[in-house]
């Protein structure tokens, strides 16, 4: 949140108060991300360049074909799962709770014309699942990723605009990155 404030004080001194901010994760209570491990079972690495692959595979298909954005994971889950020694039906049960409340928060700020989205290795597959039920509003936003997670993986930020979940991925320091992205905003 400290960076995001940083951001809007940024903006605000530049002369733009447009900008408002939404901590999705007050809306979770406690949750923790499950998906994210970088190990299996048996001790071996997985690729954390684009965490969570398989799913955010998924879940990239599901949104290029028009399909519920996590249709097909439970097929996708079993193997995810046992291979890191995690239970399939509570991830599911993780992903069907956070889909449907990424759903409705989007449909209640379903308008707006700009959004930015601070991304981290943990968040990665929900801040996707989020920009796309924003995509599929009737009149979806400009969205913007920015946050460490594409700046030091330059594939997931490559993925995520190649798949039209978000419209621009910000490198590094993102505030007159920012701000220049929203003055060329329609």
């Amino acid at each position: 949140p400290a960076g995001l404030a940083y951001l809007l004080g940024y903006a605000k001194k530049s002369g733009c108060d447009d900008f408002g901010f939404l901590d999705l994760r007050l809306g979770l209570g406690g949750v923790h991300t499950p998906t994210y491990t970088h190990t299996g079972l048996f001790g071996e690495c997985y690729v954390m360049d684009v965490p969570d692959l398989p799913l955010v595979l998924r879940l990239l298909v599901n949104f290029d074909e028009g399909n519920d954005l996590l249709d097909g994971f439970s097929t996708t889950l079993d193997r995810y799962c046992r291979e890191r020694g995690m239970s399939a039906p509570f991830l599911e049960q993780y992903l069907q709770s956070i889909h449907r409340y990424l759903r409705d928060a989007a449909a209640q700020i379903a308008g707006v014309r700009f959004v930015g989205l601070s991304t981290w290795t943990s968040n990665f597959l929900t801040s996707l699942i989020f920009a796309g039920h924003l995509k599929r509003l009737p009149k979806p936003p400009t969205i913007v990723l920015g946050g460490p997670q594409v700046t030091e993986s330059r594939s997931s930020a490559s993925l995520a605009v190649k798949s039209r979940l978000i419209d621009v991925a910000c490198f590094g320091e993102g505030e007159s990155t920012l701000m220049d992205v929203y003055a060329n905003v329609d």
